[in-house]
C-alpha cells in the first residue's frame, strides 16, 4: 500500500534543518503510536550511524484525503533531533538514497 510521509529534521537545540517527504510502500496503514523501521535501506545503501537516529520513527499522525487522485493517506512521523548540521545532512542523504524520499534542506540561518 502506497503511503505519503512527512517528517522534520532539527539540529542543535532548536535549529530547523529541513524536512523529508515522499512515498513508501507498507503492507497496511499504521496507526498513531506505531513505529516504522528505516533500518534496512534499499539500493545497497549502508545504514547510517548518527547519534540521535536509530532508524525507528514513530507515527504521530495519520491523515486521509478523500477523493484524492494520488496517494490518499499521509503519515506524519516524529521529528528527528540531531546534534549537528552534518549529522542531519547524513540522515537526510540516507533516507533519500536508501528509501527514495525527498529531502528539503532549509537555508542555514545567518
Amino acid at each position: 500500500m502506497k503511503l505519503n510521509l512527512q517528517l522534520a529534521l532539527f539540529c542543535g537545540s532548536t535549529a530547523a534543518f529541513g524536512n523529508i517527504s515522499g512515498e513508501i510502500d507498507l503492507p497496511a496503514v499504521p496507526q498513531t503510536g506505531n513505529t516504522i523501521s528505516f533500518m534496512f535501506p534499499n539500493n545497497d545503501v549502508h545504514p547510517v550511524i548518527v547519534n540521535g537516529f536509530d532508524g525507528l520513527l514513530a507515527v504521530i499522525g495519520v491523515r486521509f484525503a478523500p477523493q484524492s487522485l494520488k496517494t490518499a493517506i499521509t503519515l506524519d512521523l516524529g521529528e528527528i533531533m540531531l546534534q549537528t548540521r552534518e549529522d542531519a545532512r547524513k540522515v537526510m542523504t540516507y533516507l533519500e538514497n536508501g528509501f527514495g524520499l525527498f529531502g528539503d534542506e532549509y537555508d542555514e540561518p545567518s
